[in-house]
């Protein structure tokens, strides 16, 4: 039906009238819109954090849309899935374990180089004290 309403100007008897061509390009128009601003962000977001961490986090996400279904939606759970679960959330927090703490971070001697720190915490710049 949308495509329809974009062909329609070469397709329609001279004289018919014409409707929805304004609303589907306002549409095309402002999905490309949103799509622009949310790669901006997921690049913004990339340079506060790592790639590795916002793959982490992603399996995060993932791992809390399947508890939610389960929850909500009585889904059920197989024990292969469970288990895959249980070794996500075991690889996160064995990722978090193995990147400093802020607090390391903060004792930690000058070197005035980019910072790494864990989950949800932003790389800086600069010496993070300052």
């Amino acid at each position: 039906e949308p495509m329809m309403l974009l062909l329609a100007p070469w397709s329609a008897e001279p004289g018919a009238p014409i409707t929805g061509v304004g609303t589907v390009m306002y549409l095309l128009v402002l999905s490309g819109l949103n799509a622009c601003l949310l790669n901006i962000a997921n690049f913004m977001v990339t340079s506060y954090t790592s790639p590795v961490t916002l793959q982490v986090l992603g399996n995060v996400k993932s791992c809390l849309s399947i508890g939610v279904s389960v929850a909500i939606f009585r889904n059920s759970l197989t024990f292969e899935q469970a288990v895959g679960v249980g070794t996500c959330l075991l690889g996160v927090w064995l990722y978090n374990q193995k990147e400093p703490k802020a607090s390391a971070v903060a004792a930690a001697p000058r070197t005035g180089s980019g910072t790494w720190l864990p989950l949800g915490l932003l790389r800086t710049g600069s010496d993070p004290r300052q």
